[in-house]
């Protein structure tokens, strides 16, 4: 009998194959994405830092209420979204597992939106940028810490959005998905409810198909239909939330002229008694017992003091609905100020800053922290030293996440020659999901806390912008510049009759349609700017110098991709030294010299009248004096930077070489 023996192969498994190569992998993967994971774990270490530095978890007013509500359980007068999620965590184990589960989500987020813009196309270091302020945010720090709603709001808007595009068009699963997501970032926070307008529109604009718009209303719809019929079984009537009827109460009750209404008693003792200068802020008329009529009303027989309160608001928002808008989008322009900062009457800005000690908002803070299981709450002075310092300058500049707000509308308007639509509706979706839900949030009262979308939304918005010029200007191709449309040649033969000077006769025959151009572009950035100028200026919330400079900032990113790519016919990567240094010299010396003349003229207007409306349109007058001079010289300037004409070929000096 013969024996036969087996010989195993010596070729390795699949299994030890992946094995043997992940750590060459592993380099790979760190050298195409170090940038990011170093800004990932510098997230990562400031939360650690939070996390010691405030134990278990720090509590505002609305903790203990949303903590009640996840152990009852039941629709009140905040959505159920959060104490569920809260029900779902293992709190036996304390308070600690809350702000634990925040922080992973905070840097979850800053992965996903890394990821997402990487498969739209962006380049790396746009991608990581983008993550910047989710990731490094002091205020998303301290939020993150607290056990409050705010950073599940984040996530949910965040990932409606980013699977409305994952792919170049939502199929049923996906557009589901993002229904259900936006349903819940609604019973969460109800200011998300106008967030399902943008979304129905990119599925549209992605030709998506109708099954795929219908799979995303109704995964929208039935959630919250849902919560409303149990809000009724629970509270005798359909809502989604308790508050609707003081909310928009505090906010009519600061502008409301009853002298101008034909009022019902029950609704005229709504009326504020103090004169309009004299009134206080929507906070105080949400809240405070001892000063909103709204507590002091007794309701007649039959109707409820939200019901009557409800009826009141809806009829002064249809007699007097400009200074309803002007009300709302006055609060909605704060989120973008230079600075976090205050009014007296609102939520102080210091809720959400890190404090020496542990902040105490609530008597029985204590005794809260002690039913779960914790020690008593303390802070490390130490660390938490280190944070006051950090918060100082970890801020994300409000006018900068303005100007990602224009620039998403912009690119998305803007890039129609682009070839892949998903690219526009993402840049078009994200700022106008941050729009609907802020301007919602700007309705009841003002609040640094309701801002944080905007540190989700507004960057990759930005980022997918620039990646669609971009990508919008290497489409057009190098020739574009050189052959002016019809309109464009009526307008630049116009220009080289006007009766000038020689010299500048001659500039005008050689330059004829760049200057039209460089003209027809300084005047779309200069309306930007304007509007940019008015919207900080007119309500107060920027003196005439951080107007100045916002409105300069935000003019001068326009401005420089209608000069570069439009009126110079500049493609691909700028270069640093050569082009992007000194634009913006150039354009901080230009807003040096507007700063200087419209501080100049607003102090001599002030010294005349106090009248906001006369000093605006005096001011922007200044400023667009001050432009208007600087233009010929920065067309000079541009000419030198952009014009391929006096850049000597590389390909030429190397060859020379």
């Amino acid at each position: 009998m013969t024996e036969t023996t087996t010989v195993r192969s010596s070729t390795p498994g699949l299994s030890q194959r992946r094995l043997e190569q992940w750590p060459s992998s592993a380099t790979r993967f760190g050298t195409r994405h170090w940038p990011f994971l170093v800004l990932l774990a510098v997230g990562a270490v400031l939360r650690v830092v939070t996390l010691l530095a405030y134990r278990p978890a720090l509590l505002f007013y609305d903790s203990t209420r949303y903590l009640e509500n996840a152990a009852e359980l039941a629709p009140q007068f905040r959505p159920a979204g959060y104490p569920v999620f809260l029900r779902l965590l293992p709190l036996e184990y304390g308070l600690v597992v809350v702000p634990v589960a925040q922080h992973l989500i905070g840097l979850g987020m800053g992965v996903l939106i890394y990821v997402l813009l990487q498969r739209l196309g962006a380049r790396r270091w746009l991608a990581t940028l983008a993550t910047a302020p989710v990731l490094l945010d002091s205020f998303q720090l301290n939020l993150e810490q607290q056990i409050l709603s705010e950073v599940l709001f984040q996530l949910l808007l965040l990932g409606g959005t980013a699977l409305l595009v994952w792919r170049r068009r939502p199929g049923i699963a996906l557009a589901s998905l993002a229904g259900l997501f936006l349903a819940a970032a609604v019973l969460t926070r109800t200011n998300a409810l106008l967030a399902i307008v943008p979304a129905v529109l990119a599925v549209l604009f992605l030709k998506a198909g109708l099954r795929s718009l219908i799979a995303l209303v109704t995964l929208f719809v039935l959630p919250l239909g849902g919560y409303a019929f149990w809000f009724h079984s629970v509270n005798g009537s359909y809502a989604l939330s308790g508050g609707t009827g003081r909310f928009l109460y505090a906010r009519v009750a600061t502008f409301v002229d009853c002298r101008q209404l034909s009022l019902p008693a029950p609704q005229r003792a709504l009326c504020p008694p103090q004169p309009l200068a004299e009134r206080y802020s929507p906070n105080r008329y949400m809240w405070s017992e001892a000063l909103s009529p709204y507590y002091l009303l007794d309701p007649p027989p039959g109707r409820t003091r939200k019901q009557v309160a409800n009826a009141f608001s809806q009829r002064v928002i249809r007699d007097q609905p400009l200074a309803f808008t002007r009300a709302v989008v006055a609060d909605f322009l704060r989120g973008f100020a230079v600075s976090r900062t205050s009014r007296l009457g609102d939520p102080p800005v210091d809720n959400w800053r890190f404090q020496p000690t542990y902040p105490v908002f609530r008597r029985d803070t204590a005794a809260v922290v002690a039913a779960y299981g914790d020690g008593a709450p303390v802070a490390d002075r130490r660390l938490a030293a280190f944070l006051q310092a950090y918060q100082r300058f970890g801020n994300t500049p409000g006018p900068l996440l303005f100007a990602a707000l224009l620039a998403g509308f912009a690119a998305s308007l803007g890039s129609r020659r682009l070839g892949d639509p998903r690219l526009r509706t993402a840049a078009f979706l994200f700022p106008a999901v941050a729009v609907a839900v802020l301007l919602s949030a700007a309705v009841p009262v003002f609040s640094w806390r309701y801002q944080l979308p905007q540190l989700v939304l507004l960057p990759p918005a930005a980022a997918l912008a620039l990646t669609a010029v971009s990508r919008s200007a290497a489409t057009r191709g190098e020739e574009a510049h050189t052959a002016p449309s019809a309109g464009l040649a009526g307008i630049s033969a116009w220009v080289g009759r006007v009766p000038l000077p020689v010299p500048l006769r001659r500039l005008a025959a050689d330059h004829s349609v760049r200057i039209t151009k460089y003209f027809l572009g300084s005047v779309i950035a200069g309306l930007i700017t304007v509007v940019t100028f008015v919207a900080t200026f007119g309500p107060g919330l920027l003196g005439s110098k951080g107007a100045s400079l916002t409105a300069s900032a935000v003019g001068a990113v326009a401005n420089y991709f209608l000069n570069r790519n439009w009126a110079w016919g500049r493609r691909g990567r700028a270069q640093l030294r050569a082009e992007i240094i000194p634009y913006w010299l150039t354009v901080i010396a230009t807003a040096v010299a507007v700063t200087i003349v419209t501080s100049t003229v607003n102090a001599i207007v002030l010294g005349i009248t106090a009248d906001r409306g006369i000093r605006t349109v005096v001011n922007a007058t200044a400023f667009v004096s001050t432009y208007a001079a600087l233009f010929l010289l920065k067309y000079v300037v541009f000419d030198r930077l952009f014009d391929d004409r006096r850049r000597p070929d590389r390909h030429q000096q190397h060859h020379a070489g």
